[in-house]
C-alpha cells in the first residue's frame, strides 16, 4: 500500500508545481513615468530610449507588493554579478530618479542603441520579503533603424556631387524631411527607423537644391514585412554623362535582411 501512496503524493506535488504561475513580470514603457506600458514579450520591439521595470504579472503595476529587492541580468543567465539591483519600490532596470518635469519618481532611461539590433533577453530575480525568490526571463527585439545607402555616379565612373534627403509622407500628404546627408565621393547613408504603411522618398539633389531623382518606397502592412528584419537597403544610380540634365538613370536596388 505504500507505493500507491508515494506515487499519489509525487503526482500531487508535480501538479502543484505545474499550477504555479509567475507573480511578477518585466514591463516596458516609452515614458519615464512608466505610462502606457506593456509587458515585455517576444513580439516587443524596442527603439531608442525605453523604460523597463518590474510589475505584477497579473496586471501592469509599477509598484508591485511583497518584494524585498530585484536584480537584473541582460543577455545572460542570472549568475555572477547582476547588471543592476533595486531594493525599493519602484523597481527600475536603469534605476529610479526624481522626475524632472513631474511629481514622484521616474525610471532611468535605457538607450537601446547601445546594443546591436536583434533579439535580446532580460532576466530578473525577484527576492520576496519572506525570503523566497522568483526568476523571470523576457525575450524581445531591439530595432534602431535600417541603413539606407545611396551611391550615384556617371557612366564613366566619376561620382555625382550633391546631397541626399530622406523624407516621409504623413497622413495629410505633407512631406517631412528626416535627414539630409551630403554625397561624399558620390555616396551617402543614413539609418532610419522604418514604420509600416508609411511612404518614404529618397531624393538625390544637386548642390543648389535641384532634385535629380526621386525614389519612393513603402513597407505595406499587407505584405507582412517586418521593418526590424530589414538591416539595410542600397540604391545605386548610374547617370549617363551625355544626359546633361541628369534626367535618366539606371537604378540598382539591393536589400539586406
Amino acid at each position: 500500500m505504500k507505493k500507491p501512496f508515494v506515487l499519489a503524493v509525487l503526482l500531487l506535488i508535480a501538479s502543484s508545481l505545474r499550477a504555479q504561475t509567475p507573480q511578477y513580470a518585466l514591463a516596458v514603457s516609452s515614458q519615464a513615468t512608466r505610462a502606457s506600458a506593456s509587458f515585455l514579450a517576444p513580439d516587443s520591439v524596442l527603439t531608442g530610449n525605453v523604460y523597463v521595470f518590474s510589475s505584477q504579472a497579473s496586471a501592469l503595476n509599477a509598484n508591485p507588493a511583497g518584494i524585498s529587492h530585484v536584480c537584473y541580468w541582460l543577455d545572460r543567465p542570472a549568475t555572477g554579478a547582476p547588471d543592476h539591483c533595486e531594493s525599493a519600490i519602484p523597481y527600475d532596470f536603469k534605476g529610479t530618479f526624481a522626475c524632472a518635469n513631474a511629481a514622484g519618481n521616474c525610471g532611468g532611461a535605457w538607450n537601446t542603441a547601445t546594443l546591436p539590433d536583434g533579439r535580446h533577453t532580460l532576466t530578473q530575480v525577484v527576492t520576496l520579503g519572506a525570503g523566497s525568490s522568483e526568476v523571470d526571463t523576457a525575450s524581445f527585439r531591439i530595432y534602431n533603424g535600417s541603413l539606407l545607402s545611396l551611391s550615384a555616379a556617371f557612366d564613366d565612373g566619376s561620382p555625382v556631387a550633391g546631397t541626399v534627403a530622406v523624407q516621409s509622407l504623413n497622413s495629410n500628404n505633407v512631406a517631412a524631411t528626416i535627414a539630409t546627408e551630403p554625397l561624399v565621393a558620390g555616396a551617402a547613408s543614413y539609418k532610419v527607423v522604418l514604420q509600416l504603411d508609411t511612404l518614404y522618398s529618397v531624393l538625390l539633389m544637386q548642390r543648389d537644391g535641384t532634385v535629380l531623382a526621386t525614389f519612393p518606397f513603402a513597407l505595406p502592412r499587407v505584405f507582412k514585412m517586418d521593418p526590424a528584419a530589414l538591416r539595410g537597403a542600397a540604391l545605386a544610380l548610374i547617370f549617363r554623362r551625355s544626359d546633361l540634365a541628369l534626367k535618366q538613370a539606371t537604378p540598382q536596388v539591393t536589400f539586406d535582411f
